[in-house]
């Protein structure tokens, strides 16, 4: 079962993933509405994978925040877990 941790600052979407993903055998960690929720989420559950739909990521990604990609500088083992950002 592969562990997925949401970050969606939309809770109705966020629910609405965390359904769809636990329907189809997924296990979710947990579902944070920020990029620091996200951080503390993933250091307390340690998933698989990261879901992230809101424009969070992007916004500190592009504001210099994460220094590169996803956070290498910011949260060191963050990064060696694997995320998938869409918006």
């Amino acid at each position: 079962m592969l562990n997925v941790l949401i970050v969606e600052d939309d809770l109705t979407i966020a629910e609405l993933l965390q359904e769809t993903l636990e329907a189809d055998g997924y296990h979710v960690t947990g579902i944070a509405r920020t990029v620091s929720e996200a951080l503390k989420l993933a250091k307390q559950t340690e998933p698989d994978i990261a879901l992230s739909l809101t424009s969070a990521w992007r916004t500190e990604i592009l504001e210099g925040m994460w220094g590169g990609i996803y956070g290498r500088k910011l949260a060191p083992g963050f990064c060696s877990r694997r995320a998938i950002a869409a918006t």
